[in-house]
């Protein structure tokens, strides 16, 4: 029993240190590389080349952060830009997302799968655009996030794509809950305020640490020694 206890942790200590030496190599090339604007850029100049490549860097640090408690802080390494503080994110994994060009505001969640699209690449040019999801915004598995500037409290429901409808981008701070669900996208009315949600506390993010990074690293044991 002890044995096997001991082999359980050497493999959690393992994977945990794999995925910390993977982000901070990520943390450190993106880094050292230029960062790339909003703009209009030439399809093979160098800052499209820098663009393309930090996607891919994003993509890895997701992967391998995913459910950490000290996601957001990863994101914050990597570039994003995260307001008002580096609180709790819950990003199952958003695919195409640009991190010099990404904002989001703390306490956000995004389900697995979702996609971002920074990029608008054509055989002469790459178009990158600023995403920016606020207060209260939750992605969907495989939601579609186009481009813009997303209202608060917003709801985008699985497999949605908003840029069919003109529901989620916003210039308007004073709209109230919204939910889009389905594909073409249409408007679910909101049940529930949600101007009072629950702040996870010092001791449920303490916990977190604890349980969420071992069940982390215990995923990668092999189910016979279970």
């Amino acid at each position: 029993g002890a044995f096997l206890l001991d082999l359980m942790l050497r493999i959690c200590l393992a994977r945990w240190l794999k995925s910390l030496s993977t982000g901070v190599t990520a943390v450190i090339v993106c880094r050292c590389l230029p960062r790339v604007k909003p703009g209009t850029y030439a399809r093979c100049s160098t800052s499209a080349l820098v663009a393309e490549y930090k996607i891919d860097l994003f993509e890895g640090v997701q992967k391998v952060m995913a459910s950490s408690p000290f996601q957001s802080y990863w994101f914050y390494a990597m570039g994003v830009e995260i307001y008002p503080f580096l609180g709790n994110l819950d990003f199952g994994r958003m695919n195409d997302i640009l991190p010099d060009a990404f904002a989001i505001a703390a306490g956000n969640s995004s389900g697995a799968n979702s996609i971002g699209h920074s990029l608008d690449i054509t055989q002469e040019a790459v178009v990158i655009r600023q995403t920016t999801l606020t207060e209260g915004c939750f992605v969907g598995n495989n939601a579609f996030v186009p481009p813009g500037v997303y209202q608060k409290d917003l709801m985008l429901g699985v497999a949605t794509n908003p840029a069919q409808g003109s529901y989620g981008l916003y210039d308007d701070t004073s709209k109230r809950p919204l939910t889009v669900f389905g594909n073409p996208p249409v408007q679910i009315p909101r049940v529930v305020e949600t101007a009072h949600k629950a702040q996870p506390t010092f001791l449920h993010f303490v916990f977190r640490i604890v349980f969420v990074e071992l069940a982390r690293g215990a995923a990668r044991i092999p189910y016979y020694m279970v």
